[in-house]
């Protein structure tokens, strides 16, 4: 929380919260994908659904390591213990989320949001086709 007083008595107050910023953005261009559906603005289309696709990965994953947070928090695990922690790959941390609260169902759907964000990160000699192809709103709202 930031709280401004000002000279003349009023107040701001900004909560901030990158995980709250994620998601407005993610949806924010997630929508503006949806706004060049013709075949003339397929290129910006393309555009706005990777970054739609990279901001729901960070904001998966940063819920993720808040879980994560909470429950080893719960378990009087120290602090060092638990930086360690957030820094195994996320197939680990959904893993243990998963044991955790008994919510096996996510295990089965990371594997497509890894393979999203590796193909986005991961640049591959002559995938360009194929990724192209792959961007699009419908499979954004499948992953």
């Amino acid at each position: 929380m930031h709280i401004t007083i000002k000279t003349d008595g009023t107040v701001q107050a900004f909560s901030i919260s990158i995980l709250e910023d994620l998601w407005q953005d993610y949806l924010h261009f997630k929508k503006q994908a949806g706004l060049f559906l013709s075949p003339d603005k397929l290129p910006q289309h393309k555009r706005y659904v990777r970054v739609a696709a990279l901001l729901l990965i960070s904001y998966f994953e940063g819920i993720t390591n808040r879980w994560c947070s909470h429950i080893l928090e719960t378990q009087n695990r120290d602090k060092k213990y638990i930086e360690d922690f957030l820094w195994k790959n996320i197939y680990n941390k959904v893993r243990f989320i998963s044991k955790t609260v008994e919510a096996n169902d996510l295990i089965s759907n990371i594997g497509r949001l890894k393979d999203l964000r590796n193909d986005l990160m991961h640049y591959k000699e002559g995938l360009d086709w194929q990724l192209f192809k792959n961007t699009s709103l419908e499979e954004l709202q499948k992953t």
